[in-house]
This record gives C-alpha cells, structure tokens and sequence, in this order.
C-alpha cells in the first residue's frame, strides 16, 4: 500500500515528513513538501515549545538569519506577529493562526 494512502487511512490525511535534528520529523502537506524538503531544518527551541528551523546568510547585515518552517509555509513577514492557539474543542483537532501587524 503506497505510504500517502496508508497515512490518510490511519491518521485522516496524507502528509509527508521533513527530516529535522535529533531524531524528530516535521509533518507536512505533500503539495508543500518538495519546496520545504530543499534546506535542511533543524530543531530550535525549548521542551514543548521546539521550532523547525532553517538558517541562511543575510548579505546586507552579514550574518546568520533564522528562518522557521511555519512562517516560510504562511509567508509571514518579520514584522509580522503570529499567535497559534489550539481550540479546546474536540471537532477542531488544528491549529488556528492569527496574523497580526505590530
């Protein structure tokens, strides 16, 4: 059985895993998984609150920029806020996320 089926049939849904450090996996949609999958990602972070993270050179200020996975996926800019809370409802098992400008 073709591993898209077998997770949509088990979990509800296809999703593709992003290898990340230390032994952990991201979960991603299969459309935004060969854009994702080109860097490499590692985790950043602290216990219960752990971040896909890719890292690039910033030419102008000549330094190391971070970029996380769930803002590349939205195309959040960085003045841009985004609160991620989870419903405590049982029928919405996702994530909302709220963009807000500072």
């Amino acid at each position: 059985m073709p591993v898209l089926l077998y997770r949509r049939l088990r979990y509800g849904y296809s999703f593709r895993r992003i290898k990340l450090t230390q032994g952990k996996y991201a979960k991603v949609d299969p459309e935004r998984y060969f854009r994702l999958n080109r860097y490499k990602w590692h985790i950043s972070g602290k216990p219960g609150a752990l971040y896909a993270v890719r890292c690039v050179w910033d030419k102008v200020e000549k330094k190391t920029k971070s970029i996380k996975m769930h803002r590349q996926i939205l195309k959040i800019k960085d003045k841009l806020f985004v609160d991620s809370f989870r419903k405590q409802l049982e029928y919405e098992k996702g994530q909302n996320k709220d963009i807000i400008q500072i």
